[in-house]
Parts: C-alpha cells; sequence; structure tokens
C-alpha cells in the first residue's frame, strides 16, 4: 500500500520536475531580454504560491509541505532576506521548492525577494 506521504513525495518531485522542464530562461526576461522578477514569479513560481503569494497556487492542494504564504505577516517577521535568497537559488530539500541557480544569480535572487516582500501585508 503506498502511503500518502510517498505519493506527496512523487507530486512534488512530479510538479519539480515539471517546472524544471517547462521554465526556460525565456520565462525569466521580460520582453526587452531583462530579468524581470515579477515574470519570473509569474512564470515560475505562481503555480505553486499562488497569483497573491498567499501558497494557494494550482498545484499548492498537492504538496506537502504547503507553499511559503508570503502574504502572512508572521512569515516576514521571521523572515530573513539572505536565508530566502539562498531558497530561491538552492531550493529547500523536503519540499517541492526546486533550485533555480541554473536560472537566476545571486542578484536576480536578491531581486526576487524584493518583490516577494510586495506580498507582505502593510
Amino acid at each position: 500500500m503506498t502511503s500518502s506521504r510517498q505519493v506527496s513525495k512523487r507530486v512534488a518531485s512530479a510538479v519539480a520536475a515539471s517546472l524544471l522542464l517547462w521554465g526556460g530562461t525565456a520565462a525569466a526576461e521580460s520582453g526587452s531580454g531583462a530579468f524581470s522578477a515579477g515574470g519570473f514569479y509569474e512564470s515560475q513560481c505562481a503555480f505553486c504560491h499562488g497569483a497573491a503569494g498567499k501558497g494557494d497556487g494550482a498545484a499548492a492542494s498537492m504538496l506537502q509541505p504547503k507553499p511559503t504564504n508570503f502574504a502572512d505577516a508572521s512569515y516576514w517577521d521571521e523572515a530573513d532576506r539572505a536565508a530566502l535568497a539562498k531558497v530561491i537559488l538552492e531550493g529547500k530539500p523536503g519540499t517541492a521548492m526546486v533550485p533555480f541557480s541554473g536560472r537566476v544569480n545571486a542578484e536576480q535572487a536578491a531581486e526576487m525577494v524584493d518583490y516577494l516582500r510586495k506580498f507582505a501585508p502593510k
């Protein structure tokens, strides 16, 4: 019998593989060819984290643990810019969060952190 944990890991792996295969570097670029944190978020992150960053994207219901809710004030109470940039670049073991180091550099990861802050409650 397959446990729900095994199914969750399989789903997470499938989602991660799909994201890696589906998205290309073009997803991180605006029409001018320059990096766009918003464009990257929409094409690579919203599927799990949701359009408003609430952790409620189309894939969220299939993931365990659930994607981070960037609209939760308590998340930002504890958030560390460097740690968040590291997760963007290196992924987060035990979750569906895949590394994007092959697609964004450290400066772009920092831009992503700035973009994610827009979801924080005012």
